[in-house]
């Protein structure tokens, strides 16, 4: 982000601030029309800052990927949703082990 648009950021900021203020002004009958002017134009032109400077696109952090589990990335072998990793297709039991347990 660059320092153009953050102050843009900030200035917009600034002018719905002001706007709220002339809101609340007018709320307790005593309306400060000096604030709805300079909130307005304070409001036009961080606007006009932030549509001249647009942001940029930042790369991804690495650092979750495998967390975030990104598509592109190739399965590890024998994943469950990995047909090729039985040479039959898939278990009759369900993925449980014939090896001890009860009968089902």
């Amino acid at each position: 982000m660059s320092s153009w648009r953050k102050l843009g950021v900030f200035i917009t900021t600034l002018g719905v601030f002001l706007l709220a203020l002339f809101v609340f002004s007018d709320i307790a009958k005593q309306p400060e029309f000096g604030l709805l002017l300079s909130g307005m134009a304070i409001l036009v032109f961080g606007i006009f800052m932030l549509v001249t400077n647009p942001s940029t696109q930042s790369t991804p952090n690495p650092r979750f990927r495998k967390v975030k589990g990104h598509k592109n990335e190739p399965q590890p072998r024998g994943h469950p949703n990995d047909e090729k990793s039985t040479a039959n297709g898939p278990s009759k039991n369900g993925g449980r082990s014939s090896k001890g347990g009860s009968p089902s």
